[in-house]
């Protein structure tokens, strides 16, 4: 009601359901500012923490959430630039500050008390909204095939060979206005990006046979498309078109612009990976181990665990028999984590919170644990929050959309071409046969069914 357009900035002191509040009601790019957690203070075990359970917002908003502890900062050029800013304000009154002054040495105790009880006043497809999504909410639909007398100036026909199956479309399933990207249109064609073939053209700039990518392809055999909204598939002896939905495809650069961009990593750091053999996770584990990373990687299945190791990993967790995470994670770094990458939100997340170092940065990628709960009641509520703090940590939600045919893009692209051709990158995809299994793969997703990427041949 406060602030109907949402809030920019939430400086909290507080922690706790306040925080929790706040973090639902972010704007786009909201910067989270952790300085104190004075209602977690007291509580008398971590079952008595309270949970926060908006911690998926810090993706779709793309925020980020930062702690401090400022006794690192005394003493220094900010500090100086305070003092000599704040000074002068206070004294032409341009600051009011309260003070809550308590006489007498031997009162001391009760004012400390006091702070914690508040007695101080101042300084101190069909839409799927909810639940797993079925076989039954998927249409199929024969529609005319598409004619090259139909074409206008400037579009062509494609048939799709490629589809692209990635978890954030379950998101576009929910109806949902206030989100990232788009819902599908209810009783629509279901879009994501793919790779086609021109079987007819009406623009100069393709001719029939070319292959091009789509990066918001119809899940339809064959359809009309402007031209300006493909791009053609470049030729590179090694790489296959379905590479360009794998190893060179959204997903990888997703794992790129996370791991390098927003988690800078340096050498002989720890980064603790989940879902490390999904399209994106397979990915960072390979990136973080080239830039000299210690790498632990968590995956669903013991076949799953064996690939990551393969990849490089330092150590390899199967997270649906390993127990305890946040003992098992303690186990394996016990010295803490400097990045977390984190794929699945939830009581994995936790855990990784729990076992962060000194200036740790936490990459919000996704929190598929969380798409597909049937009411906010089961929303898994997050209880390390206050580490954040402690350890002066960074948790940065990003949108690997935004950062589309950039230069951090175009720099992904020709590195990893090359290296992947060079035979020192792997990148497993999941391929599912037929056009009509489509919907099932996406279903797949979401009871870790797949093993790497997963796309759709046509």
């Amino acid at each position: 009601k406060a602030a109907p357009d949402g809030i920019d900035i939430y400086f909290d002191n507080v922690g706790g359901e306040l925080l929790d509040a706040a973090l639902a009601n972010m704007k786009n790019y909201a910067r989270v500012v952790i300085c104190g957690a004075m209602s977690q203070y007291n509580n008398a075990s971590p079952s008595h923490s309270y949970g926060v359970k908006t911690t998926p917002n810090i993706l779709t908003r793309r925020a980020v959430v930062a702690g401090f502890i400022i006794l690192d900062h005394l003493n220094t050029s900010v500090h100086e630039q305070f003092f000599d800013e704040i000074s002068q304000l206070y004294r032409e009154d341009k600051i009011t500050y309260k003070i809550d002054e308590t006489n007498g040495f031997e009162n001391a105790p009760q004012v400390l008390l006091d702070q914690f009880r508040g007695k101080n006043f101042g300084k101190s497809i069909d839409y799927v909204p909810a639940g797993e999504p079925s076989i039954d909410d998927f249409v199929f639909e024969q529609v005319p095939k598409p004619t090259k007398d139909q074409l206008q100036p400037d579009q062509v026909i494609i048939k799709s060979l490629y589809l692209s199956v990635d978890p954030y479309m379950r998101g576009r399933m929910t109806g949902s206005k206030d989100s990232y990207v788009d819902s599908f249109t209810k009783g629509d064609v279901i879009t994501n990006f793919s790779v086609a073939e021109v079987t007819s053209s009406a623009s100069s700039e393709y001719k029939e046979g070319d292959l091009v990518l789509v990066d918001n392809g119809k899940w339809q055999t064959e359809y009309i498309v402007n031209a300006k909204d493909i791009s053609k598939v470049p030729a590179r002896d090694g790489i296959s078109p379905k590479d360009y939905l794998g190893v060179l495809s959204m997903p990888a650069f997703t794992a790129y612009y996370g791991t390098v961009v927003i988690g800078k990593p340096k050498a002989g750091e720890t980064i603790l990976v989940s879902s490390a053999s999904g399209a994106v996770g397979q990915m960072v584990v390979q990136i973080a181990k080239a830039k000299g990373l210690r790498v632990i990687g968590m995956a669903g299945s013991d076949d799953k665990v064996e690939y990551v190791k393969q990849l490089g990993a330092d150590v390899a967790i199967n997270y649906k028999t390993c127990g305890n995470y946040f003992e098992v994670i303690k186990k394996a770094a016990p010295d803490g984590i400097d990045i977390y990458f984190d794929n699945v939100g939830g009581e994995l997340l936790d855990a990784a919170m729990s076992n962060i170092k000194d200036h740790a940065r936490i990459v919000i990628c996704g929190a598929i644990t969380q798409y597909n709960l049937s009411s906010p009641s089961e929303v898994y509520r997050i209880k390390s929050m206050t580490n954040v703090l402690v350890r002066k940590a960074t948790i940065t939600g990003f949108i690997i959309l935004e950062h589309l045919h950039t230069s951090d893009h175009k720099q992904f692209f020709e590195e990893f071409s090359q290296l992947y051709k060079d035979g020192k990158i792997k990148y497993r995809i999941h391929e599912t046969q037929g056009f009509d299994n489509a919907p099932q793969a996406l279903l797949d997703l979401f009871s870790g069914k797949n093993f790497g990427k997963s796309v759709v041949k046509v």
